[in-house]
């Protein structure tokens, strides 16, 4: 039976609160589920102001689409997915992602169309890899979003150390970021 029945708001927030600091057996995958879509939300919530302020508020979304480039050509040079390597190699797609968009905005090229010239540029490039070099994958939503039901309790101290994290760098960062 579930924790949380015959329970009204508060009593909801009072039980699951005291489900989590308790830290004892298992958590409902709900709970996981939404610990670190909070955890998420607070970690794009800390950088999403600044996003809007250097009109870049497209680039989360070019980064999610572009990474699927890295992941490809990393699984075509190794031949296998293990996580850590397809990991940097969507990270290394990100920074290639940010550079592309900064030396073509440098051209003359309007910033956001610039993003959109790149995530375009490298997402084609990403499916085409996909498809022509890999084609029993299978290319669905959960391939650009993700998928919530995988979420493990493991999840919530990575998400809570990056939401740490990008509130540590606004700290430190905060005076360059306003400008």
């Amino acid at each position: 039976m579930s924790p949380y029945w015959n329970c009204d708001l508060f009593d909801f927030f009072k039980v699951l609160f005291g489900r989590l600091l308790r830290l004892e057996g298992p958590m409902a995958s709900d709970e996981v589920q939404l610990c670190v879509l909070v955890q998420v939300a607070i970690a794009c919530g800390i950088l999403g102001p600044f996003l809007v302020l250097k009109r870049q508020t497209m680039f989360a979304n070019a980064l999610s689409h572009t990474m699927l480039f890295g992941i490809a050509i990393t699984f075509l040079l190794l031949q296998t997915l293990y996580l850590p390597a397809l990991l940097i190699g969507a990270l290394v797609s990100a920074l290639l992602t940010a550079l592309l968009t900064q030396f073509v905005s440098r051209l003359g090229v309007d910033v956001e169309a610039s993003l959109g010239l790149v995530f375009t540029f490298l997402f084609a490039i990403g499916v085409s890899i996909v498809s022509v070099y890999i084609p029993n994958a299978h290319l669905g939503v959960e391939t650009i979003m993700g998928s919530v039901d995988a979420l493990q309790r493991s999840d919530i101290w990575l998400t809570s150390a990056f939401a740490l994290f990008n509130g540590v760098a606004i700290l430190f960062l905060y005076s360059r970021l306003k400008i």
